[in-house]
C-alpha cells in the first residue's frame, strides 16, 4: 500500500483491508521494488489455499480455470463477479463488510455510488434467485454473508488423487 497519509490509524486501516506492507510517500523506487519482493517471498509455497476448488451446495469454483459451476452447469460470471463469489466462497457464514469486499476485489478503488451493492445483486440473480444454489445475505450495517441455500449443506470438493 502507497500512502499519503502518514497516520497510524490510516496504516492501521490499510493492514485491516488487507495490506501485506505500507510505504508513505514520497518513497525511494527502490525500497518500493525490495518491499514488494519481500511480500513475494513470503507468499510462495502459499498458493494451494487460492487453486484449490471451492464447493458450497450446488455451486463449485475452480480458480486454476476460472469456472463456476450449479448443479453441473457452467454459470456466466464477470471477472468482478467470480472475485466476489470466491472470496465469500473462502469465508461462508463469515460477515464481509463492503468495505473490505471491494479493497480485494477492486484493488482500493473505491467506486462512486454501491458498485459492490450491483455486483452482488448479479450474483444472487445468476446463483440464487434462479438456481437456489447458495443465499448471499446483506447484514444491515455489517456486510454480506453467504451461505448454503436451505436444503444444501456446506461441504469442501475433494478431487481424488492420482
Amino acid at each position: 500500500m502507497l500512502t499519503a497519509r502518514g497516520e497510524d490509524g490510516d496504516r492501521i486501516l490499510g493492514f485491516d483491508l488487507g495490506a501485506d506492507d505500507c510505504l508513505p510517500k514520497p518513497f525511494n523506487p527502490r525500497e518500493l521494488v525490495a518491499r514488494m519482493r519481500a511480500v513475494l517471498r513470503s507468499t510462495q509455497g502459499n498458493t494451494t489455499k487460492s487453486t484449490q476448488e471451492i464447493a458450497i451446495g450446488a455451486v463449485r469454483l475452480d480458480p486454476r480455470n476460472l469456472q463456476v459451476t450449479v448443479h453441473d452447469r457452467p454459470i456466466q460470471l464477470t471477472g468482478t463477479e467470480f472475485r466476489v463469489l470466491e472470496i465469500l466462497m473462502r469465508a461462508p457464514g463469515e460477515v464481509l463488510s463492503r468495505g473490505f469486499l471491494t479493497e480485494r476485489v477492486l484493488g482500493g478503488k473505491y467506486s462512486v455510488g454501491r458498485s459492490m451493492d450491483t455486483h452482488i445483486s448479479n450474483l444472487r440473480r445468476k446463483l440464487t434467485e434462479r438456481l437456489g444454489a447458495i443465499e448471499i445475505r446483506n447484514i444491515r450495517g455489517a456486510g454480506y454473508v453467504l451461505t448454503a441455500a436451505q436444503g444444501h449443506h456446506k461441504h469442501p470438493h475433494r478431487s481424488a488423487s492420482v
